[in-house]
């Protein structure tokens, strides 16, 4: 009969534990700060999409001319299962007090089909800009250079500020789990004294 010699289990660290704490809690932190600066980064220029189509309903309207109306096609993957994008587009001109501006603002909403009949969709949105040359348009008489072809707020609108709240929320959830996990810590420092 042999003797199994047992190796005796290692040493409990806490230093180490301490260490792997404050790492995990630490890139928590961070993770969470970079999703709450890229929800506030977001939310600017979607705070004023808004503003902008809310205002749209009571701006001027004018004679525009349409330039141009395309449905701008950005390619999926096959490989990876991304649908093509379909982007509707439509450029004006318009002339406020002699002189001239230009317009793509069809709608102040992310205009990008991607789902079942997406093509369609983004057709139905220019077909009224592709079928007539001029039409009315909609410019903002404390900046004449902003300017839109449908005034107003539509669910679209809304998208990209749901964007942005997610991002904030995701960033707030990750912070409040570092501080969770950061309190035991915190709690047993403060007993030790």
């Amino acid at each position: 009969m042999t003797d199994n010699p047992q190796t005796p289990a290692p040493a409990h660290d806490p230093k180490k534990d301490k260490l792997v704490a404050g790492c995990v809690i630490g890139g928590l932190s961070l993770l969470g700060i970079a999703f709450l600066a890229v929800g506030i980064y977001r939310m600017t220029p979607s705070w004023e999409t808004i503003q902008n189509a809310r205002a749209s309903t009571s701006w001027t309207e004018t004679e525009a001319k349409i330039t141009g109306a395309r449905i701008n096609v950005i390619e999926g993957s096959t490989s990876t299962g991304t649908p093509n994008r379909y982007q509707p587009t439509a450029g004006y001109t318009y002339q406020v007090d002699g002189t001239e501006y230009t317009g793509e603002n069809i709608r102040f909403a992310e205009l990008d089909y991607h789902n079942r009949g997406a093509r369609n969709k983004a057709q139905k949105v220019i077909d009224p800009y592709s079928n007539y040359p001029t039409v009315k348009a909609y410019y903002n008489p404390a900046d004449p250079s902003v300017s839109v072809l449908e005034p107003g707020v539509t669910l679209a609108t809304f998208g990209a500020i749901t964007d942005s709240i997610l991002w904030l929320l995701f960033g707030i959830v990750i912070l409040g789990f570092a501080i969770y996990l950061l309190w035991p810590q915190k709690k047993q420092a403060a007993e030790k004294r």
